[in-house]
Parts: C-alpha cells; sequence; structure tokens
C-alpha cells in the first residue's frame, strides 16, 4: 500500500513538472512572439492558408504614399530583381513596375479607379484638355469602356490562374483591374509618359509586384518608328504608320520608339494561361504578322481587338489568321456569342463553333 501511494505521489510531481516547463516555454513563445513587427506576426501566423477560389471576395489594400528615401530604396531593389529571361530579344525594353526616384508623383491627377474590384486602386490620369476621352471619363468616376473591362473580369475570376498580357496599355486601367483581382499581368505601353502613369499607379495601389511593364511599340519586325501624338486625346497616340482619323498634336516634338515583335514577349509570359487584350491604334494586323510563335507557344484562351475603323482588307486577315488558330470571333470574353453588329471591340475565343 505505501509503495503503491510513493508511486502515485511521484506521478504527480511528474505531471506538475512538466507542466509547468510547459507553461514557461508558452511564456517564452509569447514574448518573443510579441516583440516581432506586424509583418514578422504575419510571417508566423498559423492561420490557415487557403488559395483563392472563383467568387472569393478581394479583401482591401492597405498601402501609404512612401517617402522619397523609401521610392530610392524600392527602386533600386526593383531594378536589381528586373527580370531577363534568356533569349529575351535585346530590343525589349523592360522597365521597373515603379517610378524613377526623381519622377514627380501627379498626386492631384490620380484618382481612385471606378468600380474597382478592391479597395485603394489609383490610377493616374492626364488633364481632360489633354485626354478627353480616357482621362475625361476616369476623372468624372466612369470606366473607359467599362463593358469590356466588365467582361475580362468575368474572364478572369472564372479563371484564378488567367495571366493578363495587354498590348497597348494606355494608362493601365485593364492592368491595374488585373493586379487588383490578384492576377499577374504584363503591360506593353510604347508611350513614356503613359509607362510613368502606370508605375505611379501601381505603386500607390502597392500592385507593382504582379505587373511587369515594356517599354516598346508592337510593329511586324524590329525598327524605329515615330509617334503621333493626337490633340486632346493622349489615348489615340499611334505609330506613324497608322492611319489617323484626328488632327495631330505636335507638341511633343519629335518622338521615337523601337518596335518589337509579339514574338518576343513569349520569355516573359509564364506557363500560365493567358487572357490577350490588344489596342495599338489600326496596326494589330502588322503585328500579328509576327505572332505565329507567341500563339503557338503561348496558352492564349481569349483575345480581345480593337475592331474601330478597319478596312475589309485588314479584319480579313485578322479573321483568317484568328480562325485558322482554332479562334472563333463572339461578342463574349466567357461564351460564343456569334457577333451580329461590331462597332469598336470584337472577342476571339477557343470554343466549338456553335450558334448562341
Amino acid at each position: 500500500m505505501v509503495e503503491k501511494r510513493s508511486v502515485m505521489f511521484m506521478l504527480r510531481r511528474i505531471k506538475f513538472k512538466t507542466l509547468l516547463i510547459m507553461l514557461a516555454c508558452l511564456l517564452v513563445m509569447f514574448i518573443w512572439y510579441i516583440q516581432r513587427s506586424p509583418r514578422e506576426r504575419r510571417r508566423v501566423s498559423f492561420r490557415k492558408m487557403r488559395i483563392r477560389q472563383p467568387g472569393d471576395e478581394i479583401p482591401p489594400m492597405k498601402f501609404q504614399t512612401p517617402s522619397p528615401k523609401e521610392r530610392k530604396n524600392m527602386y533600386a531593389k526593383a531594378l536589381r530583381k528586373l527580370p531577363r529571361p534568356l533569349g529575351l530579344h535585346p530590343d525589349v525594353a523592360l522597365v521597373p513596375s515603379l517610378p524613377p526616384p526623381d519622377f514627380k508623383l501627379p498626386l492631384r491627377d490620380c484618382v481612385v479607379l471606378p468600380h474597382q474590384p478592391r479597395k485603394n486602386v489609383t490610377i493616374c490620369i492626364y488633364k481632360i484638355k489633354d485626354d478627353v476621352w480616357v482621362s475625361g471619363n476616369l476623372k468624372v468616376e466612369k470606366l473607359w469602356e467599362e463593358t469590356l473591362v466588365l467582361e475580362m473580369d468575368q474572364a478572369l475570376k472564372s479563371n484564378p490562374d488567367l495571366m493578363l498580357v495587354d498590348l497597348g496599355a494606355n494608362l493601365g486601367e485593364y492592368t491595374l483591374w488585373a493586379a487588383a483581382l490578384g492576377h499577374r499581368a504584363l503591360a506593353v505601353e510604347m508611350v513614356l509618359e503613359n509607362v510613368r502613369m502606370l508605375q505611379t499607379s501601381l505603386m500607390l495601389s502597392g500592385l507593382s509586384q504582379l505587373v511587369t511593364i515594356v517599354n516598346n511599340a508592337l510593329y511586324s519586325d524590329h525598327r524605329t518608328l515615330q509617334v503621333n501624338f493626337m490633340k486632346n486625346n493622349m489615348g489615340g497616340s499611334r505609330l506613324n504608320t497608322s492611319k489617323v482619323f484626328e488632327d495631330l498634336d505636335l507638341t511633343h516634338g519629335v518622338v521615337l520608339t523601337k518596335t518589337i515583335c509579339m514574338d518576343d514577349l513569349v520569355p516573359l509570359i509564364t506557363d500560365r494561361p493567358v487572357y490577350l487584350k490588344i489596342d495599338i491604334e489600326n496596326t494589330e494586323h502588322e503585328a500579328l504578322k509576327c505572332a505565329s510563335q507567341f500563339f503557338s507557344k503561348v496558352n492564349v484562351e481569349v483575345v480581345q481587338m480593337e475592331w474601330f475603323l478597319r478596312s475589309q482588307a485588314e479584319m480579313d486577315n485578322i479573321t483568317s489568321f484568328m480562325s485558322h488558330l482554332g479562334f472563333h470571333m463572339s461578342e463574349s470574353a466567357t461564351r460564343l456569342i456569334k457577333p451580329v453588329d461590331i462597332e469598336t471591340d470584337v472577342f476571339f475565343v477557343r470554343k466549338p463553333a456553335r450558334d448562341v
């Protein structure tokens, strides 16, 4: 009986010591945790991570405008990490997705992106007198090409892996929208002022890490061409080989740009499926002349293309090229609806032809 009591006493002492050791360990872990910064706390958080599913609500982003010193450090880091994949053509002008430290932030000309998919997304715009259409709409809280942006929105939400390739990014409305949804984007824009606007918008919105920017024009080969600017319409800037339907703005002087092929972009695109938006002011038919490798190596699911003021020959060439690749013309980005009356843009989707 005495032996049994002594054994029970020993067991109780062992349990008590074990409990004390466990409590001491928990106390040490708690003290270590509360001494970490908020960012480090998030890194060691024990919350279960979950892959975003279609239809999930996008949480708002919190981002403060960085100080000049922070901007300088961020830009230097971005330059060091700027990807230059093997096989990338030397004419491809990769630029950081952050503005240079000496670029003055046009804060008074940056507005909230209308109908944004998540809070705190900012887009920088021109004065309305310089860009009456795109900036003019954004200034009064209207999306430019709202119907088309929302079509892209539905396509991106239906496939969380979809990547946007934005050819003719302009101020970056489509690119910002895709990045705000958490999708990666490749933005190609020939006008340096537009690139600076997009870089600033990405920085203010905290979305730079999701976007790659190329400062080139797209054409049928590699050459140097002049950029034509339109009066009151920065969004209508085009190569001097493209048709002009408006008055030229000669105040910009002579601005030259190097052209590249769509095929040159292949090393910059991951193995993700692609939503391709191409709006390069009546030069789409030229860009497609050197895009065979692009479409053979990249999994393009949807093509959104400007169809405004085209000649019949241009339309026939584009339609024949896309049909040969298995694309069908549609009025929707997510399902095949045969177009009846095309006014501005058209979609090409990889789906069996059928009447809707």
